[in-house]
C-alpha cells in the first residue's frame, strides 16, 4: 500500500454565507482509496459552528459532508489546526470549544449546511448521518480533481 499526501496550500478566507471552492488534482495513482484525513491548518474564525465542509470525489457526483457547524457560535477560534480522519479518538462536543487536534468526522447540524446542487449524491458524517471517509470514498479510483466546497 502507497500513502500519497497532497496539499492545496493556497489560503482561503470563509465569509459567512459564501460558499468557497478549493480542489486538488490527482494523477498518476495506483489501486483504490482506502483512508482519506483532511487537515484544515491555520483555521480561524468568528464563529465556528458557522462553518460547514464537504470533500467531493473525483467522479464530481459524490460527496460528503465531514465537517458541520462544530464548535460555539460565541467563542471564536484562531490558529487551530484540524485534522479530520476516520481513524482519530473522538468527536468534538456539540456548542463546544475546541483546540488544534485530531478528530472524527462530524456534522452537528440536524438541519445540514446548504451543499444543495454541488453534487447529486451527499453524505453526512455522525450527528446528521452514519458517513465516513471510507464508507463514502473506499474503493474509489484515486484520480482526478477533489474538490472541496466550504460554506
Amino acid at each position: 500500500m502507497t500513502t500519497k499526501r497532497l496539499e492545496n496550500l493556497q489560503g482561503m478566507t470563509i465569509n459567512d454565507s459564501v460558499l468557497v471552492k478549493q480542489s486538488v488534482t490527482l494523477s498518476n495513482l495506483r489501486g483504490q482509496v482506502t483512508h482519506i484525513a483532511v487537515t484544515l491548518n491555520d483555521f480561524s474564525h468568528q464563529s465556528s459552528l458557522d462553518t460547514n465542509f464537504m470533500l467531493v470525489a473525483p467522479d464530481g457526483e459524490t460527496g460528503f459532508v465531514f465537517w458541520s457547524d462544530v464548535g460555539n457560535e460565541v467563542f471564536s477560534v484562531s490558529n487551530v489546526d484540524i485534522t479530520v480522519s476516520d481513524r482519530a479518538d473522538g468527536r468534538p462536543g456539540f456548542k463546544s470549544v475546541f483546540s488544534s487536534g485530531t478528530y472524527l468526522p462530524s456534522d452537528l447540524n440536524v438541519y445540514g449546511p446548504s451543499f444543495g446542487g454541488i453534487v447529486p449524491n451527499i453524505t453526512y458524517a455522525p450527528g446528521r448521518g452514519a458517513g465516513s471517509f471510507e464508507s463514502v470514498f473506499g474503493g474509489f479510483a484515486p484520480n482526478g480533481a477533489c474538490g472541496a466546497p466550504w460554506a
